[in-house]
């Protein structure tokens, strides 16, 4: 199995996409107010993953405590995603820390997913936050200035790849 742990802002949403989205607008005439601001060419670049590597999705941005599977799915598939959304991360905010230099990270969720659910999945994690010391080797830092790129892309393809 192979796992796409995907943020939506940063990700598949940018500054760059946004004020593109903004211009454009005005140019038309329109009006900049969208139900969900997904970059389609972001989501793109993520088909390309999923159709060469089959690969499935488990959403790790914040959008999961706003939005259920179905409908994140559905905000994906709206432009033009090809893949499928099989989970979300376990929230761990509330939880205690056990360990002395244990933070509430992101990449812990993420960690505790792939335990309880892919402990063998080969895996790559996109997200512009760093807070990924439990998957560091598999995460991939986009930014919320222009987020995922082509470059990244390539980054991932590595690391699906057999050594």
């Amino acid at each position: 199995m192979r796992v796409i742990f995907l943020d939506f802002d940063g990700v598949v949403n940018s500054m760059r996409f946004c004020e593109e989205l903004s211009e454009r607008t005005k140019r038309e005439g329109g009006s900049t107010a969208t139900r969900h601001m997904i970059d389609p060419e972001a989501v793109a670049r993520l088909n390309v993953l999923i159709f060469e590597f089959n690969a499935v999705v488990v959403v790790s941005s914040s959008w999961r405590k706003i939005f259920d599977i179905p409908t994140l799915q559905e905000i994906l598939d709206a432009k033009g995603f090809v893949g499928k959304i099989i989970d979300v991360t376990p929230d761990l905010s509330g939880e205690p820390i056990y360990e002395p230099n244990q933070r509430r990270e992101r990449g812990f969720e993420i960690a505790r997913w792939l335990k309880e659910n892919a402990p063998d999945a080969e895996y790559v994690v996109f997200d512009d936050d760093g807070d990924m010391t439990a998957v560091q080797e598999r995460f991939i830092q986009t930014s919320w200035g222009y987020g995922l790129l082509d470059e990244h892309i390539e980054r991932a393809r590595k690391l699906f790849r057999p050594a």
